[in-house]
C-alpha cells in the first residue's frame, strides 16, 4: 500500500498520543527514570509533521501565509507561556491541510483506547504504581491507576468516552449505553472525581437522547425547536467564560455556593490578584513545584481552565480559542454533527472546573479547529446542501 503524504499526519498523531499518555504521563516515567523516550518520539513527531508541511508548501504556495501565521502565534504563545498546553496543537494544525476530522477522530480513538490499557494492566500487574491517594478535603481514598493522579484518570476516562460517541455516532446501542453506566459508576468509586464523572453523566444523557427511542419524539426534532438550542448552545462557551471571569476577580459575588467549587474562585482570584492580564500571557504558579513561591503567594492550583487559559495564555489566545469554539458549534448545527456539538459541550461544562479543557492531550475537539482553518470549501459545500447562505 503506498504512503500517502496526509498519512504521516495521522503517524504523527497516533505515536503523539501513545507517547503522551505511555511515557510522559503515567508512573512509568518514575520508573524509566527520565521522559527521554516521550521527547525522542515527539521529536520524530515533528519531523514528520515538518516534511508534509514543506511538500504541500512547495507544491502549492496558496496556504504559506496561513501557516506562518499558525506557526507565529504557536512560538510567541509559547515563548509567553512557558506551557506546554497547546504547544502540540499548533504543529498539528500546521499540518492540517487535506486532513478530515473523522479520520482524526478515529486515529485518536484507537490510540487512546491502547495507550489509556496500557496504562491501567500495567498498574494493576503492579509493573508501576496503582496510585492509591486521599482527597484532600474528604479523605476519600482514590486510585489513579498507574496515572499521576486520580483526576487525571478522571479525565483520560472523559476524553476516551466522548471520542466513543464521536467515533460511533449513531450506530451505538442501547447495551453499550448499559455497560457506560456501570463504567462510570465504576470510574465515580475508583477517582471519586466528580467533575470528570458528572460531566460524562450528563453528556451521556444528551447522547440517549439523541441516539436513542426518545429521539424519535418529534417535538425533539423540530427544526425551529432545535435551531434555537443550538444558536444557544453557539454562545454558551462565551457566556460562561464571562461569568467565570468576573466571579473570579470577584469570588464574593456566589460565597453561598463557594463550598461546591472547592475554593477554586477563591484561588482563581488570588492568581488575579498576583498577574496582570496580559496579550499573551505569562508562566503562572501552576503546579510549578516552587514550594517557596506558592507558600510566599499562596498560590497553587489554579483549577478553572478559562481562567487559566486567559492569565496563562493571553488575551490574544483567550478570544481566539472562545471565537473558534462558537464557530464550530454553529458550523456542526449546520452539518448537522449533533455528536460532535454535545463533545464540544462537555468540554466547556469541563472547563468550569478543570484545565483539561485547554489541554491538547486532554480535549480532542480542539483539534476540530482544522475543519476552520482548512476545510472551509467543504463546509461551504454542505451549507449550501442546506440551503444556507451565510454563516452568521
Amino acid at each position: 500500500m503506498k504512503l500517502k503524504v496526509t498519512d504521516l499526519f495521522y503517524i504523527a498523531l497516533s505515536c503523539w498520543v501513545i507517547a503522551t499518555v505511555v511515557f510522559g504521563e503515567s508512573a512509568l516515567v518514575s520508573v524509566l527514570g527520565n521522559q527521554y523516550v516521550y521527547s525522542i518520539v515527539w521529536l520524530a513527531c515533528r519531523a514528520l509533521l515538518l516534511f508534509k508541511i514543506m511538500h504541500e508548501l512547495m507544491a502549492n504556495k496558496a496556504g504559506n501565509i496561513k501557516v506562518i501565521i499558525i506557526a507565529l502565534l504557536g512560538a510567541i504563545s509559547a515563548y509567553y507561556s512557558k506551557s506546554i498546553f497547546l504547544t502540540p496543537l499548533f504543529w498539528f494544525l500546521c499540518a492540517g491541510k487535506d486532513i478530515k476530522v473523522e479520520k482524526v477522530v478515529k486515529t485518536l480513538f484507537l490510540s487512546y483506547l491502547i495507550s489509556d490499557l496500557t496504562v491501567v494492566i500495567l498498574s494493576i500487574s503492579h509493573v508501576i504504581d496503582i496510585g492509591m491517594a486521599y482527597k484532600a478535603v474528604s479523605r476519600e481514598v482514590t486510585y489513579s491507576l498507574g496515572f499521576g493522579h486520580a483526576n487525571t484518570l478522571g479525565a483520560r476516562a472523559v476524553e476516551l468516552l466522548l471520542l466513543y460517541y464521536c467515533y460511533k455516532q449513531e450506530r451505538i446501542k442501547l447495551r453499550s449505553y448499559m455497560v457506560i453506566v456501570v463504567l462510570l459508576v465504576a470510574l465515580n468509586y475508583i477517582t471519586k472525581s466528580r467533575t470528570s464523572v458528572y460531566t460524562a453523566a450528563a453528556m451521556t444523557i444528551l447522547m440517549m437522547m439523541y441516539t436513542r427511542p426518545l429521539s424519535k419524539n418529534k417535538d425533539f426534532h423540530d427544526t425551529k425547536m432545535r435551531r434555537r438550542l443550538f444558536r444557544l448552545s453557539r454562545v454558551f462557551v462565551l457566556l460562561v467564560a464571562v461569568f467565570l471571569v468576573i466571579v473570579s476577580v470577584n469570588p464574593s459575588i456566589i460565597d453561598n455556593n463557594e463550598l461546591a467549587f472547592t475554593g477554586r474562585f477563591a484561588m482563581s482570584a488570588r492568581y488575579f490578584a498576583a498577574y496582570p492580564i496580559s496579550l499573551f500571557g505569562q508562566p503562572l504558579a501552576y503546579n510549578s513545584g516552587n514550594y517557596l513561591l506558592t507558600s510566599q503567594t499562596g498560590l497553587t492550583t489554579l483549577d478553572i481552565g478559562y481562567i487559566y487559559l486567559l492569565l496563562g495564555f493571553g488575551i490574544v489566545i483567550f478570544v481566539l480559542f472562545l471565537y473558534s469554539e462558537s464557530r464550530l458549534f454553529y458550523l456542526y448545527y449546520r452539518q448537522k454533527k449533533y455528536v460532535y456539538i454535545i463533545a464540544l459541550l462537555g468540554y466547556a461544562v469541563m472547563g468550569i472546573a478543570e484545565t483539561s479543557m485547554i489541554r491538547v492531550s486532554y480535549n480532542f475537539t480542539l483539534f476540530f479547529i482544522i475543519d476552520l482553518l482548512w476545510n472551509k470549501q467543504g463546509s461551504i459545500d454542505e451549507r449550501k446542501g442546506l440551503g444556507e447562505t451565510s454563516y452568521d
